[in-house]
């Protein structure tokens, strides 16, 4: 049967142009001659007399980096008998280089030797050219991913990591992307850190919705992290959520500058608040008693007419001078409590000699108002403290218990100690509180400061001291009271604070 009439060559003939087939033919390994098919001449541009069908001509239409790849699978075939396919450049008749998909099989002798090889060839440039700027979007987007300082990363429905950015893996301490793929949260986190997370990513899966900027704590290696977390679903082209994309940043030192720019504007807001402490009590709490001081030096100076007066008078600028002195006391350690800046100078003292000494200097006090100031005490005992802050606080129950007392009124002081702490107690027989005025008697709250039997005014910072001082002790202070009944403050202090 010729040719032109085989039904079979017709068919692989129509399926060759249909495909685009070129057909290459070395019929004699041994010599240089080819045969070329009408389609091959026709790919490359040129017409049949225009360039021999030779492996030399084959050669030289290969590019310059492509002819090493295609001869050495050439040789390798012929050794090991596996078919060639693989994809290289030919060069047409215009000079450009196309992208061509080769394949190639020999046929072999009885002793094994090659006798022959063809094979094909199909124009995959256009496909070439587009999987090359697919490429190169893909290196420019995993480009731009991989140094951008946020971590990127994307999950699977199962919670796997199918792609993370080189922020991402590093922040696990993995130095390649491929040592984080397929883990989930809970291989890289402890369990209670890695449930969070994962309910998170189960929620954006389940309802679609993104979650945005949310503080999220983590823990790598041992140190925790602060990481302002999005997630956002990942939909195919039908729309069907197929996993999520995650988006963080480490924002550990920000929130410990936000932290320590907080604690500084308290801070600034004690120190405020400290400023403007003084100002009210140098403005109106310090310049009574100076006031008192100066009028009856004018006195002495001006007018005394017995030594009864001058006695009088004498006394009267000595507890001016006294008060101004516990004021200035006061301001200072509150001050000093307020910055941080107050230490505790510890000694053995007997508590009873300190507690007379402060009601000898009130005395005068109490007898200017017509009020009884008596100390009812037990047993003389020592303590270990600092006696300079203790007898502030004696001092200050005491001058509060005689400002909001009334003529005829009696305060008493008591002392006593038990096995575990010893107790000071000033008792009077004042105006007394309500419940509500008790819970805000130690608050920094401003609010506002109630007047004496007399309108004595008050720093508003004498029962706040008092309180940092006992607790700087180890101790507290309570308060009983009842309106119109008067109230009684008690300060206790352990016992067993004495040196080893």
């Amino acid at each position: 049967m010729s040719e032109v009439n085989n039904p079979l060559l017709e068919r692989y003939r129509l399926a060759l142009d249909g495909a685009d087939i070129c057909i290459w033919d070395w019929m004699d390994i041994d010599k240089k001659e080819q045969w070329w098919s009408p389609e091959f001449y026709n790919t490359l541009g040129y017409e049949e007399e225009e360039i021999e069908a030779n492996i030399d001509n084959f050669k030289s239409l290969l590019h310059p980096d492509d002819v090493e790849i295609v001869f050495g699978a050439m040789n390798d075939h012929l050794n090991t008998g596996v078919p060639i396919s693989l994809e290289y450049r030919l060069q047409t008749k215009s000079g450009e280089y196309k992208w061509f998909q080769g394949s190639a099989k020999a046929t072999f002798d009885d002793g094994g030797n090659p006798t022959r090889m063809a094979g094909s060839i199909i124009d995959i440039d256009s496909r070439k050219d587009t999987d090359l700027k697919l490429e190169k979007d893909h290196n420019l987007l995993r480009t731009i991913i991989d140094n951008i300082p946020a971590c990127v990363y994307v999950k699977d429905l199962d919670g796997r990591k199918v792609l993370a950015n080189r922020s991402e893996y590093e922040l696990w301490g993995f130095g390649r992307e491929e040592q984080i793929l397929g883990k989930r949260d809970a291989d890289l986190s402890r369990e209670g850190i890695a449930v969070l997370s994962e309910n998170e990513d189960r929620e954006v899966l389940e309802t679609g919705e993104p979650i945005i900027d949310k503080d999220a704590y983590t823990e790598i290696d041992g140190k925790e992290y602060v990481l302002l977390v999005s997630k956002i679903p990942l939909k195919d082209s039908n729309e069907n959520i197929v996993g999520l994309v995650g988006i963080s940043n480490d924002i550990t030192e920000r929130k410990k500058m936000e932290n320590k720019l907080r604690e500084r504007n308290q801070q600034l807001k004690k120190l405020n608040n400290m400023t403007n402490k003084i100002y009210s009590v140098v403005g109106h709490d310090l310049k009574t008693p100076l006031s008192s001081i100066l009028g009856l030096s004018d006195l002495l100076l001006s007018d005394i007419d017995s030594e009864d007066d001058l006695k009088e008078n004498l006394g009267i600028i000595r507890q001016s001078a006294l008060k101004m002195s516990d004021l200035l006391g006061d301001l200072l350690n509150w001050a000093r409590i307020q910055t941080d800046d107050l230490s505790l100078n510890k000694t053995k003292f007997s508590i009873f000699e300190t507690v007379q000494d402060t009601i000898d200097l009130l005395t005068i006090t109490a007898e200017q108002k017509g009020i009884s100031l008596e100390f009812k005490n037990g047993d003389s005992f020592q303590v270990y403290a600092d006696k300079q802050l203790i007898a502030t606080v004696i001092r200050n129950f005491i001058s509060n218990a005689l400002k909001f007392s009334d003529e005829g009124d009696t305060v008493e002081v008591r002392l006593r100690r038990d096995e575990n702490y010893w107790h000071l107690s000033v008792e009077d027989e004042g105006m007394g509180m309500s419940e509500k005025n008790i819970q805000r008697l130690f608050h920094n709250r401003k609010h506002p400061q109630k007047e004496g039997t007399q309108n004595e005014k008050g720093s508003g910072i004498g029962l706040r001291l008092c309180k940092e001082l006992a607790e700087r002790h180890g101790g507290q202070i309570s308060v009983e009271s009842e309106l119109g009944k008067g109230s009684i403050f008690t300060l206790a202090i352990p016992a067993n604070q004495d040196p080893e």
